[in-house]
């Protein structure tokens, strides 16, 4: 396992699903704290004004690798649970994204 000296014992995974990779390690909402979870999300961006055709063959062109063996053995060897949405799909995620940090930055800035 990467990165995860031999002799500690996780106590819990930061995301809304148990990892693969530690199927006997809970969620940190498993573990009792409760309303957590964290994760990264990794989007590609294209300029604004790319014509729709061009944006189409780019999102299926991403999603056919993000789908392909050789990138799924990569995250399950780096433990990343992945998550692959298309260019349609991936819109209102990023909108509930963008309206949950500003809530932290704006909790952040209360303190």
């Amino acid at each position: 396992m990467p990165n995860l000296p031999t002799d500690s014992k996780p106590l819990a995974v930061t995301g809304s699903q148990r990892w693969s990779a530690l199927p006997d390690v809970p969620t940190a909402v498993e573990a009792g704290v409760t309303e957590f979870e964290f994760s990264l999300q990794l989007d590609f961006m294209a300029p604004p004004g790319l014509p729709q055709d061009i944006a189409t063959l780019l999102s299926q062109h991403l999603v056919r690798i993000a789908r392909g063996p050789e990138f799924q053995q990569f995250c399950i060897e780096q433990i990343l649970t992945l998550e692959v949405s298309d260019r349609e799909d991936l819109a209102p995620e990023i909108a509930k994204e963008v309206t949950k940090w500003q809530s932290m930055a704006r909790l952040a800035q209360a303190r």
